[in-house]
C-alpha cells in the first residue's frame, strides 16, 4: 500500500528504495529505478526527509545509508508527541461522555420518577394504595387475581369502609373459582355489595390492576408473584391503556348475585330514631325529639348498630336504607 511522503510512514517506493540502497554498494539511479519501478527522485527525497539516508561525507555526490534506529528517532518522536496528544483528547473525550451520561442518567431517572414509582414487596404496596385511597374522590376500580386471606379481607373492610363513607364508588373484579372455594370471600363481597360496591366474576382474569379516578394506576411488578410489589404509573396514556382493560374486562365478566338478606324486626321507636339520624341530627337533638333520655338514646342506637352490623353512624344509615327500614 503505497503512503504518502508526507507522512509518518514510509511510502513503499522508499523502504524498497532503501533495501535497494542498503545491498547494493555501488547502486546507481538507474538500477534504482529499475528495482522500483519508479521514479527514483521522490523516494530518495523521502528517505533523506526521514533521515535514513545522507550525503557522504567523503563523496558528497553519493548517499549513505543510516541506521532505521537513528534516522527514523525523529519521526518516532513525534509520532508517539501526537499519540500522546490524541490519548489525552480521548481522556478528555472520555471523561465528557461520563459526566454527560451521568446528567442524562439523573434526567431520564427525574423523568421516570414523575411517571412511573417501583413499589417493592407486599408492605410497600399496601402503604401506598392506602395512600391513593385517600386521595382517590370518585372511582376505583380493581382486579384481584389472587385469593387474599381472610386477615386481608378483614383488614381491606377498614379502606373500603372509608372510601364508601366518602361516596366513592368501588367496582371489583374477582375469578369465579377464587368466589366458589372462599367462603370468607364470599362473605366480604357481601358485605361490600351492601354498600354499594360492584362485583363481577370472570373465569380468567390477568395479574393484579387498579385505577384510581382514571388519574393513576397500579399494577403488579412480577405478574405471577403479588408479594413482589408492584409499579404505579401516572402516565396519562398508560393509565388510559390500564383503564380500557379494565372496562373491557368489566364488560364480559359477570354480575354476583347480591346477599339474602333478612329483614330485621324493629320497634316503632328505632325507625323513628333510625329517620331522625338519618336527617343529620346529633343524639341530643334525637333525645329532645323523641322524648328520651340522651342515655337511652345512645344504647337504642348501640343495639341498633350491633344489630345490622354497622361500624358508623353512616353505616348505620347506609343499612337502614339497603334494608327498606326508612
Amino acid at each position: 500500500m503505497h503512503q504518502p511522503a508526507d507522512s509518518a510512514w514510509l511510502s513503499d517506493a522508499a523502504m524498497a528504495a532503501y533495501e535497494y540502497v542498503l545491498f547494493h554498494d555501488d547502486w546507481t539511479m538507474e538500477g534504482l529505478a529499475e528495482a522500483i519501478d519508479l521514479p527514483p527522485g521522490e523516494a530518495l527525497d523521502e528517505l533523506v526527509a526521514r533521515g535514513l539516508i545522507r550525503s557522504s561525507q567523503e563523496s558528497p555526490r553519493e548517499f549513505v545509508t543510516v541506521a532505521p534506529a537513528v534516522g527514523l528517532r525523529a519521526v518516532v518522536d513525534t509520532v508517539e508527541a501526537a499519540l500522546s496528544d490524541h490519548l489525552a483528547d480521548v481522556n478528555r473525550l472520555r471523561a465528557s461522555t461520563t459526566a454527560l451520561m451521568e446528567r442524562f442518567e439523573e434526567h431520564r431517572a427525574r423523568e421516570l420518577r414523575g411517571r412511573f414509582e417501583v413499589l417493592r414487596g407486599r408492605d410497600a404496596t399496601v402503604r401506598r394504595i392506602g395512600e391513593l385511597f385517600s386521595e382517590t374522590g370518585s372511582e376505583i376500580c380493581t382486579v384481584v387475581s389472587s385469593l387474599p386471606s381472610e386477615q386481608a379481607l378483614e383488614q381491606a373492610r377498614a379502606g373500603d369502609r372509608e372510601l364508601f363513607e366518602r361516596g366513592v364508588s368501588v367496582r371489583a373484579l374477582f375469578l369465579e373459582g377464587h368466589l366458589r372455594q372462599s367462603p370468607p370471600l364470599r362473605r366480604y363481597l357481601d358485605w361490600m355489595q351492601t354498600y354499594g360496591g360492584q362485583i363481577r366474576v370472570a373465569y380468567v382474569l390477568p395479574s393484579r390492576l387498579m385505577t384510581f379516578d382514571r388519574h393513576t394506576a397500579l399494577v403488579a411488578l412480577e405478574p405471577e408473584n403479588a408479594a413482589a410489589g408492584a409499579i404505579v404509573v401516572h402516565s396519562p396514556g398508560l393509565v388510559d391503556v390500564v383503564a380500557t382493560l379494565f372496562e373491557q374486562l368489566w364488560s364480559n365478566a359477570a354480575t354476583v348475585a347480591g346477599p339474602d338478606v333478612e329483614r330485621p324486626q324493629v320497634s316503632e321507636i328505632e325507625v323513628a330514631v333510625l329517620k331522625l339520624l338519618a336527617s343529620g341530627m346529633k343524639d341530643e337533638a334525637v333525645s329532645r325529639r323523641t322524648g328520651l333520655s340522651l342515655r337511652s338514646v345512645r344504647r337504642l342506637i348501640a343495639a341498633l348498630s350491633e344489630r345490622l352490623d354497622a361500624h358508623s353512624r353512616f353505616e348505620l344509615g347506609v343499612r337502614s336504607r339497603d334494608l327498606d327500614l326508612i
